[in-house]
């Protein structure tokens, strides 16, 4: 019965994404921002599961390429994004919005951030 709980509070987390779904609050899996004055775009899936919710999303902008994968609970995730193709990493912090989402580098230290809405 807990874990039947825990499934339909995830799915209530994404509820106008549905659950099961590859689109993320509000139907949305693709989301465009800027990085450095740049246009980004970022591809997303989200994979509901008991405890929290798993958003990976790769981002591109000319030239820069990142990936990260989220482990959200609630509206809040932390990761690890990943710079391609020289592997740097750097720690991050997700904040879903209304309309997309927040993406906050370096969250402990002097923080830079980036939104990105659905597209």
């Amino acid at each position: 019965m807990r874990a039947l709980y825990m499934a339909a509070t995830v799915c209530l987390l994404l509820a106008a994404g549905g659950c099961g779904s590859d689109d993320g609050p509000g139907g949305c899996s693709k989301y465009t921002g800027n990085i450095g004055g740049v246009q980004a775009t970022a591809s997303c899936t989200f994979e509901p599961l008991q405890s929290h919710t798993v958003m990976t999303c790769e981002i591109t902008s000319n030239p820069y390429g990142y990936i990260f994968a989220a482990d959200m609970i609630g509206n809040r995730g932390w990761a690890d994004m990943v710079e391609k193709p020289t592997g740097t990493r750097m720690r991050v912090q997700v904040d879903m919005t209304g309309d997309g989402f927040l993406l906050t580098v370096n969250p402990f230290g002097h923080p830079t951030y980036y939104r990105f809405t659905c597209s």
